[in-house]
This record gives C-alpha cells, sequence and structure tokens, in this order.
C-alpha cells in the first residue's frame, strides 16, 4: 500500500523549482557497493530549498536511508538558456517516498553534511529564484 502524507506544509525553508537531473547513490559500505554493483542512479530534480530537494526516482527509498547526491546549480541566460555554475556533491536522509504510479516515486531528502559553502550557494539560488521566478 503506497504511504499516504497528509498536506499539512511542513518545510522550514521556501522552495524553488531546480530542472535537472541529478545523481544519486545509497550510502552502503564500499565492499557492499563492489560486492552487489551498486552504482550511481539518476533522477530529475523538482524543487530544492536551503534544507532539501524533491525529485523523481524509478525505484522506492525506505524513509530514513542516507544518500549521496550530486547535481548543478545554474543561471538563466537569454533564449531560455543556462549557463550551470556550480557542481554540488552532498549527502541526504529520505524523508518521504511517494509512489505517483508508472514506475515513479516522488522522493523528498534532507540535507546531510552539506558544507558551509554550498548551503549558502544554495540559499542564494533560492533567493533568486524566488525574487525573480529563474527556474
Amino acid at each position: 500500500m503506497p504511504e499516504q502524507r497528509d498536506n499539512k506544509e511542513r518545510r522550514k525553508f521556501p522552495r524553488v523549482p531546480l530542472n535537472v537531473t541529478i545523481a544519486y547513490q545509497l550510502n552502503r559500505p564500499a565492499f557492499v557497493r563492489i560486492a552487489f554493483g551498486i552504482k550511481e542512479k539518476e533522477a530529475k530534480a523538482l524543487n530544492i530549498s536551503q534544507g532539501g530537494m524533491a525529485f523523481l526516482t524509478k525505484e522506492k527509498i525506505t524513509v530514513n536511508t542516507p544518500l549521496s547526491i550530486e547535481f548543478m546549480l545554474y543561471e538563466p541566460e537569454k533564449d531560455e538558456r543556462f549557463i550551470f555554475y556550480r557542481n554540488l556533491k552532498t549527502g541526504g536522509k529520505v524523508r518521504y517516498c511517494e509512489d505517483l504510479g508508472k514506475s515513479q516515486f516522488l522522493t523528498g531528502i534532507s540535507f546531510d553534511g552539506i558544507n558551509n559553502e554550498d548551503q549558502l550557494e544554495i540559499m542564494r539560488f533560492v533567493k533568486k529564484g524566488i525574487s525573480s521566478d529563474i527556474a
């Protein structure tokens, strides 16, 4: 049975759209990743905030699972193009994973272990997105 979330807003930070592909990997010991051939997977980012992000995966990920994620931030350019300017790598923890059907899962994470410089860059990206609707 799919997990159901209530509609009550629980976010501490505002979110803005983020339209990029992210790479993620379940945090497992190296010997487990090697023995079982666990590799990075891709997902479509939907939005981001100072505290976390949401993305679409093709697999159900258990709540509280730690992840490693990597993604790019961008600036809008003329003619609806974007300049990618910052590659971020950080950890996260799954807060929800909702089955949308057709092998799509809406997954929300909170950032875990993000460095101060990257967190400040995300704050800048979100602030600019709120003020200019960039995404």
